[in-house]
């Protein structure tokens, strides 16, 4: 199966010009998704709540650590070493 669908999958795929937006955003979304999925149901489950709800819980979630990882992968923080070394020179 792995040796013959897998690579026949990928194939496919990389002949795909468009790709529908929604798909993109779940992509853009997925790793996040897997990172926040087992907090967000287990939270949910302490809670007695619905499966439901947990995964209406994960999506928000994962969409937040999307954004809150491109913010913090977007920060200059070689800028802020250098400012703050010069202003230990300085004192």
């Amino acid at each position: 199966f792995v040796l013959l669908v897998c690579p026949l999958l990928i194939a496919g795929g990389l002949r795909i010009e468009r790709v529908h937006p929604v798909l993109l955003w779940f992509g853009a979304i997925s790793f996040p998704l897997y990172a926040v999925h087992v907090p967000a149901m287990r939270l949910v489950a302490w809670l007695d709540g619905d499966r439901l709800w947990g995964i209406a819980l994960c999506i928000p979630l994962a969409w937040a650590l999307k954004h809150l990882a491109e913010g913090v992968h977007a920060f200059d923080f070689a800028r802020l070493v250098q400012r703050r070394r010069g202003a230990l020179a300085k004192a």
